[in-house]
């Protein structure tokens, strides 16, 4: 009896390490994203009286220059999406309308300091029921419309900024959970290596009594710095191979 217990318990054991071993790879794996490369600009906005429309490189008109506006998240794709009138439809090359089915199609970006747009190249945003979730370009959907908003993560590119219940948090382009949903305020902290931001942490604040209160996650997700400082920030201009964050609080310095 004592041996048969002996085997049994070995057994489940193993079980468990194996399916621990899975889900871990498996997340991490989740985790883990590649955003779409532009090959060459096929595809040029063509304007004419203040009226938007598409071209292609060889000089074929696509779209005749009567929408407001006309975005072109990724040249290699044939995926235009106009506004005309406050009401955004999607088009491709053959001037057919696409993604029909839902509400609304939309890229995902943000805006940048110096006025421009920044557009995720990879995945788009489709609204159903006034929430939103990610769409491929097939038109398949990624993540079910669960978001009240969904924009590109600022000074992270690549990975998207997601609001659920009044709260802030990220996901990526897979729509794996980065940063759950329970902040005030979040952003990449621009830290840029080998060709990318994925090395990149998170500032991340939440409203107190005494105003904003600003805390440091790095590129996993665990919290380095609490929620306690009056200002948060990365010094991206010191050349040497360290990286510093500067916090306001007793004027402290963190290298990490």
């Amino acid at each position: 009896m004592k041996k048969k217990l002996i085997i049994s318990f070995s057994i489940i054991l193993i079980i468990v390490i194996s399916l621990s071993v899975f889900f871990y790879v498996k997340s991490k794996k989740d985790k883990e994203y590649d955003l779409l490369s532009t090959t060459e600009y096929k595809f040029w906005n063509l304007s004419v009286n203040e009226k938007q429309g598409v071209i292609r490189k060889d000089g074929q008109t696509i779209l005749d220059p009567e929408f407001d506006s006309v975005k072109i998240p990724n040249q290699d794709i044939p995926v235009f999406i106009t506004k005309k009138d406050d009401k955004i439809e999607v088009y491709n090359d053959s001037k057919e309308k696409i993604y029909t089915k839902f509400d609304e199609v939309n890229v995902i970006s943000v805006s940048k300091e110096d006025g421009t747009e920044e557009i995720n190249n990879t995945v788009l945003k489709y609204k159903e029921n006034n929430l939103y979730g990610l769409l491929n370009f097939d038109g398949e959907k990624i993540t079910d419309a669960i978001y009240e908003e969904v924009t590109s993560l600022e000074d992270k590119y690549g990975e998207i900024k997601i609001k659920q219940k009044g709260k802030y948090g990220v996901i990526n382009i897979k729509g794996k959970v980065l940063i759950k949903p329970k902040y005030d305020e979040i952003k990449g902290d621009g830290y840029y290596k080998d060709g990318n931001y994925k090395s990149a942490g998170y500032i991340v604040g939440n409203k107190t009594e005494d105003g904003m209160r600003y805390g440091y996650l790095n590129n996993s997700g665990k919290q380095l710095i609490k929620i306690e400082q009056e200002n948060l920030y990365r010094v991206l201009e010191i050349s040497d191979d360290s990286e510093y964050l500067i916090a306001s609080k007793n004027r402290k310095i963190w290298n990490i």
